[in-house]
């Protein structure tokens, strides 16, 4: 896996921040909770540790991992673009939110 360019790593950063331009209005409140639950989900790329390739999604390879001792899959990217990252923000928010005893929990992004 091929680390981002300072490029990718300004748009990541940029997407990551910004409202989702997909959506019609989304209001101020709405959007302001978004960028607070990617703040609490942030996790710094030091503490997550890819062992093995297990397949493959929308976005690009997903790996077996840890983070903080505790197994995960991790996604991710191959074509990191503004509008993958759209995508790929939208479903972070909505797999942040989901609890049930059928889907794998969300640890961080």
């Amino acid at each position: 896996m091929k680390p981002l360019t300072t490029q990718q790593i300004q748009v990541v950063e940029a997407v990551m921040k910004a409202p989702d331009s997909h959506q019609e209005k989304v209001e101020n409140d709405n959007e302001d909770k978004a960028a607070e639950l990617l703040k609490q989900i942030l996790l710094p790329p030091r503490d997550v540790v890819m062992t093995k390739r297990i397949g493959a999604g929308a976005f690009g390879e997903v790996f077996k991992g840890c983070v903080n001792g505790q197994s995960v899959a991790v996604k991710t990217m191959i074509d990191v673009s503004e509008n993958n990252l759209r995508s790929f923000r939208s479903e972070i928010l909505l797999t942040a939110t989901l609890r049930h005893p059928n889907i794998v929990n969300f640890i961080g992004t």
